[in-house]
């Protein structure tokens, strides 16, 4: 229970820093989408956990850096570094339900214009 905490309290830190004030800074969707996706939808085990917060917690730095410096190409680099690092975590049933997840909560969050 106390790994999921801290899990919880790792994914949170990272979508705080990733929450950029200027519309130009803005870290990709899909990395956001993702990683609140992997929290709800996914079965992750107490391994897996820690090796994400792991993961979130070494690029922590980077992500700040990027987005002091108004960055958002060094910005995107680092959010994709981290969500290949995620991804390499999980089983290949856990990226498929992620992959479904994830379409469906960006069905919702950013429809397609016609």
């Amino acid at each position: 229970m106390v790994r999921h905490e801290r899990f919880v309290a790792v994914a949170f830190s990272l979508l705080m820093v990733m929450s950029v004030s200027a519309a130009a800074q803005a870290p990709p969707v899909l990395p956001r989408i993702m990683l609140r996706t992997l929290m709800t939808a996914v079965n992750l085990t107490d391994d897996q956990r820690s090796t994400i917060a792991a993961i979130v917690a070494d690029h922590k730095e980077a992500i700040q850096s990027a987005r002091s410096a108004q960055d958002p190409i060094a910005l995107r680099t680092t959010m994709r570094e981290v969500m290949q690092q995620v991804i390499n975590v999980l089983t290949p049933e856990q990226r498929e339900a992620a992959k479904t997840a994830v379409k469906d909560a960006l069905a919702t969050e950013r429809p397609v214009a016609k």
